[in-house]
């Protein structure tokens, strides 16, 4: 590996992909042209280079088929319709349905519970017999008798 050239392998590698696309100005890419010929580490790399650009080229005039994806899904469908019986797929949404009905009911029944009737009214606190005394007198007296 002989390193007569003026330009060491650094700056050859940051203009390698410059060289491989001939867009170097004529002096640096005889200059390179040089180095790869005394390097070979330099000029391995520049054939692995020229090599990867080859593939990213190949790939950019890859013609992809538009409609495989709906292809797939169709198949897909088709696949999971015919194999899934149908209490299966109602199972989530009967029991979702049962826990809201189950919700609902026991929010009514807590709410006829609560209601009207201040010895079951076990939870009640102060702030909360604050708000009922304010929704049984005017707003007005409430606040001027509140700093008394």
């Amino acid at each position: 590996m002989k390193k007569n050239s003026k330009m060491n392998c650094t700056e050859i590698h940051d203009m390698l992909i410059f060289y491989a696309d001939s867009s170097l100005p004529e002096g640096k890419g005889e200059e390179v042209k040089l180095h790869l010929a005394e390097c070979r580490q330099c000029s391995n790399f520049h054939d692995f280079l020229k090599e990867t650009l080859a593939h990213i080229e190949a790939e950019k005039n890859y013609r992809s088929d538009p409609f495989l994806f709906a292809r797939i899904m169709a198949a897909v469908g088709r696949e999971k319709a015919s194999s899934v019986p149908l209490f299966s797929r109602l199972l989530p949404r009967l029991a979702a349905a049962a826990v809201i009905a189950v919700a609902v009911a026991g929010g009514t029944g807590l709410g006829k519970l609560y209601s009207g009737r201040p010895d079951l009214n076990l939870l009640m606190s102060g702030e909360t017999e604050l708000i009922d005394e304010i929704r049984q007198e005017p707003l007005e007296s409430f606040l001027l008798t509140l700093n008394e």
